[in-house]
């Protein structure tokens, strides 16, 4: 349940940051629409930096030497 309060909280702020960086009011027409592109975008960044961030840590060396 914690985790799921969790995701929902980042996924919230999240949207609150992208409205307020891109000045969008979501009551002007138009601007659902372009909040919607920036949202997917910025959802599939984090998860191309996701895997990234795993392949890098899949390279590494973890046993001792």
């Amino acid at each position: 349940m914690k985790v799921l309060l969790v995701v929902i909280l980042v996924l919230f702020g999240s949207g609150l940051m992208i409205l307020g960086n891109h000045g969008l009011a979501l009551s002007v027409e138009g601007n659902l629409g372009q909040f919607s592109k920036l949202y997917v975008e910025w959802v599939d960044q984090v998860y191309n930096n996701s895997q990234v961030l795993t392949g890098h840590a899949i390279e590494l060396d973890w046993l001792p030497g």
